[in-house]
C-alpha cells in the first residue's frame, strides 16, 4: 500500500507527485529525504524554496534582532577572532581539494575561470568567490546609483576620508596584478579620452556592449610570441585600434563611428614600442575592417 509520500504506486518511479504544487516532476527535482520511503522529499525544490523565503520574509525583523542581539554578547565577542580564523583553514582546505576550474555567473549565466581576475572575494561565498561576475556586478551597482545617487555620493565621499590612503595602494597593487582590473582601468581611460571627458557618467561595458572578461578573451586569442598577461601588467604590451582614434574621431557614445572605433574587431593588443611607431597609420586590411566595422555599427543601432 502506498504512503502519502510516495507516488509510486500511480506515477513511473522517476516520477513523483509534489504535495504543494500537485505536478508530476522527476525525483532530481525533489531534495533527499531519508525518512520517506522513496529516499525523497515529498515537497519539491521550488515549493520548498517559496516556502523558505515565505518564512524568512515573515520572521526577518525577529531574526534580525535575535542575531543582533547575540552578536552584542561577550561570549560572541570573544569567539569571533577563533571562529574567524577556523572558517579561513576550512575555507582553504576546501578550495585545495574540490576547488572547480570554471564557475558560472548566477545572473547572465556565463561560464567563466574560477578565480579572482573573473568574480570578486567573499569570505562567505562558495569557494571564496562571490556568485555573481565581476561584470554583473558592476552593471548591477551603475543601475542602483541611478535611483540612489545622493545617497551612494554621500557615502562614498565620507568613506574615500576615512579609507582614502589605503584604498589608493590597494588600487595601485590590483592595477599591477590584476588582468582584469588592468583592463577595465585602461579601458575606461581611453574611452573618456576619445569622448574628450573627463566623466562618463556610466558604465564603459554599457556603452560599448561588451565586458572586460569579453576583451580579455579577445586580446589573448589575438596574443603573439612571447605576449603574456605579467608583460601586459607591467606596460610593455598596449591595447592598440587597429583604424586608430583619430581616424574616427566620435564625438558622442551614441554616434555610429563611436561604435566602429570600439568594436571587439579594431582592439588588438600590441607591444608598446609597435604601437609608438605605428602612429596613425591604417592597416593594409583597412577598406575591408572599415566595411565590416560600418556593417556592425548599423546591425546594432537598428
Amino acid at each position: 500500500m502506498a504512503t502519502a509520500n510516495s507516488t509510486q504506486s500511480i506515477l513511473p518511479s522517476e516520477l513523483k507527485v509534489c504535495t504543494k504544487c500537485s505536478e508530476a516532476k522527476p525525483r532530481t527535482e525533489y531534495h533527499i529525504g531519508k525518512e520517506y520511503p522513496d529516499g525523497r522529499k515529498a515537497t519539491c525544490k521550488v515549493c520548498m524554496q517559496i516556502q523558505r523565503r515565505a518564512k524568512y520574509h515573515s520572521q526577518r525583523e525577529t531574526e534580525v534582532e535575535k542575531r543582533r542581539a547575540r552578536k552584542a554578547t561577550e561570549e560572541w565577542r570573544a569567539l569571533k577572532a577563533e571562529r574567524a580564523a577556523e572558517a579561513k583553514v576550512r575555507l582553504r582546505e576546501r578550495i585545495e581539494k574540490e576547488m572547480p576550474e570554471d564557475k558560472c555567473c548566477t545572473s547572465c549565466a556565463s561560464i567563466l575561470p574560477a578565480n579572482s581576475s573573473y568574480f570578486h572575494r567573499a569570505p562567505t561565498g562558495s569557494f571564496g568567490l562571490t556568485a555573481v561576475c565581476v561584470d554583473c556586478t558592476r552593471i548591477a551597482y551603475a543601475e542602483k546609483a541611478e535611483n540612489n545617487r545622493e545617497k551612494l555620493r554621500e557615502a562614498a565621499r565620507a568613506s574615500y576620508a576615512r579609507n582614502s590612503e589605503r584604498k589608493l595602494a590597494q588600487q595601485k597593487i590590483k592595477r599591477l596584478t590584476d588582468p582584469a582590473y588592468a583592463i577595465h582601468m585602461r579601458v575606461s581611460s581611453s574611452v573618456r579620452q576619445s569622448l574628450r571627458k573627463t566623466r562618463l557618467g556610466t558604465s564603459w561595458i554599457k556603452l560599448l556592449g561588451f565586458s572586460a572578461v569579453e576583451l580579455r578573451a579577445s586580446l589573448e586569442a589575438q596574443f603573439t610570441e612571447g605576449m603574456t598577461w605579467e608583460r601586459f601588467l607591467e606596460g610593455e604590451i598596449e591595447i592598440d585600434h587597429i583604424i586608430p582614434v583619430s581616424f574616427f574621431r566620435p564625438r558622442t557614445s551614441e554616434s555610429l563611428e563611436f561604435r566602429m572605433c570600439w568594436n571587439l574587431k579594431n582592439l588588438q593588443p600590441l607591444w608598446r614600442l609597435d604601437n609608438r611607431l605605428k602612429r596613425d597609420t591604417l592597416p593594409a586590411n583597412f577598406t575591408e575592417l572599415w566595411n565590416e566595422l560600418y556593417y556592425e555599427a548599423n546591425r546594432y543601432a537598428a
